[in-house]
């Protein structure tokens, strides 16, 4: 076991501060994410793309903090950190800049993903039966879509 030093002590209070970055970039990142209407694979490469050529300069920065040399070591602690801040960037901005001309919401069918999907929509028919409400359901595999059509 390691002595306690000053040191020790700030590369710890520096790594936490660093995990909660990461954590929060990715939470918010995925907040943003259902807010906008885009594959999620563009940003996710573009941001690791950046990620991947800001980590041939920046892996040298970690080895303070790691107390490594290893290239292959820090370069995955830079990947894990910073795509997650590019790819927070990314909806960042894009969500904040947005023209007003060109935002849009979309409605859509939730699909929900049920291990009894029949016996679900076998409750769902039931219910729209005895309230006068004609149903709408498609089945796939494991995945149900419900809705209802209320008829003048």
């Amino acid at each position: 076991m390691s002595k306690f030093s000053a040191k020790n002590f700030s590369r710890a209070v520096i790594a936490g501060i660093l995990i909660f970055l990461g954590i929060a970039t990715y939470g918010g990142a995925m907040y943003l994410h259902d807010k906008t209407i885009v594959t999620w694979w563009i940003p996710a490469a573009i941001s690791f793309l950046l990620a991947g050529i800001s980590g041939l300069t920046m892996w040298r920065l970690w080895r303070r903090l790691t107390d490594s040399k290893s290239f292959v070591f820090n370069y995955i602690c830079h990947l894990a950190l910073s795509c997650g801040i590019f790819l927070f960037a990314i909806y960042f901005f894009n969500y904040t800049y947005a023209k007003e001309s060109t935002t849009h919401t979309e409605n859509h069918w939730r699909l929900l993903k049920s291990v009894n999907a029949k016996l679900l929509n076998s409750v769902f028919m039931l219910v729209t039966r005895f309230s006068g409400l004609q149903t709408l359901s498609h089945f796939s595999n494991d995945y149900i879509g419900v809705g209802a059509l209320k008829l003048g």
